[in-house]
């Protein structure tokens, strides 16, 4: 168990080195609000204290941390053929994406003349002969009015 110390200015309240706060009079551990602050009362008024501030009024700024800071390493510094190949990767990957959106503008305009062209199959083979004249066996109508859009790529 840790051990608790008196808080200066707030009588029947003492705090440890990790941040709890207990009540002399109930013996309970104060709960935490989600700002970091206790409630305590002095007297009849309620006050809301930082726990940070607590600590550092108890243990007047030689409190032990718990958890003492990790000796993380700075970043290594980046050298510029490791910037280089980076923008060579990001220039490939536009190149790729600007290629993959222009087959997929190629492949919706092929996709809407074979199925214009089957619609025009499927009418002709429907329609009557005018004017009684028998249909050749094998012909196939020829397809006028076709309606898709042609999509003109700028040259490199």
């Amino acid at each position: 168990m840790s051990d608790f110390i008196p808080i200066p200015g707030w009588p029947g309240y003492s705090i440890d080195a990790r941040g709890r706060v207990e009540s002399e009079r109930s013996g309970l551990v104060l709960a935490v609000d989600k700002w970091g602050r206790v409630s305590l009362r002095q007297g009849k008024k309620d006050t809301k204290a930082y726990i940070g501030e607590l600590v550092l009024s108890a243990f007047g700024g030689a409190a032990s941390s718990p958890c003492p800071a990790p000796d993380i390493p700075p970043p290594a510094p980046q050298d510029d053929t490791a910037k280089k190949k980076l923008r060579i990767v990001e220039k490939d990957l536009k190149d790729a994406r600007a290629s993959l959106d222009k087959a997929r503008r190629v492949n919706a305009h092929l996709i809407a003349q074979v199925n214009n062209m089957r619609v025009e199959l499927e009418n002709a083979e429907n329609a009557t002969p005018k004017l009684g004249r028998p249909a050749r066996e094998g012909a196939t109508p020829p397809l006028y009015g076709k309606t898709c859009q042609i999509i003109r790529f700028p040259k490199k």
